[in-house]
């Protein structure tokens, strides 16, 4: 199985960054009937104020149990940095939301992730992971080359 590792260029509030996320999850999953969830990885359960922005508090309440979105095949659904573990069966997606590099790269070794789309907080934090894998950075549409002074 080769693991498929993404990337948007952005940080800070960039709540769009998130929707694109989720839309090319959906994507993903469309293309691959072995995904069956897509992982909102949040540092904490306060950490899911994007998402109210972005639906409203009852899909973002919602998507603490899972949901599914209109033309969507997979479950949605929060976890957190403390709750989300390997369930050793290859079959979700992990979108990382503010997520520095240690995070990410202990995800990445899970099993059970197919994708991950990472999402920096602050870029230079998410460096050595995108430098280790040179994901696809998705607003380009390219292999992500980042330059730190």
């Amino acid at each position: 199985m080769t693991k498929q590792r993404f990337y948007i260029d952005t940080q800070g509030n960039d709540d769009e960054a998130y929707r694109e996320a989720m839309q090319y999850a959906c994507r993903l999953a469309d293309n691959d009937n072995e995904v069956k969830r897509v992982i909102i990885l949040v540092h904490t359960k306060q950490n899911t104020g994007w998402f109210e922005r972005l639906y409203g508090r009852e899909i973002e309440k919602q998507l603490f149990k899972g949901t599914t979105f209109k033309d969507c095949k997979p479950v949605f659904k929060f976890e957190t940095k403390k709750t989300y573990s390997d369930s050793h069966t290859p079959s979700e997606i992990v979108i990382t939301c503010g997520l520095d590099a240690e995070d990410v790269l202990k995800i990445d070794d899970f099993y059970s992730v197919k994708a991950i789309i990472a999402i920096p907080w602050l870029r230079d934090k998410l460096q050595k992971w995108v430098q280790t894998w040179n994901p696809t950075e998705l607003r380009g549409n390219q292999q992500a080359v980042i330059a730190y002074a």
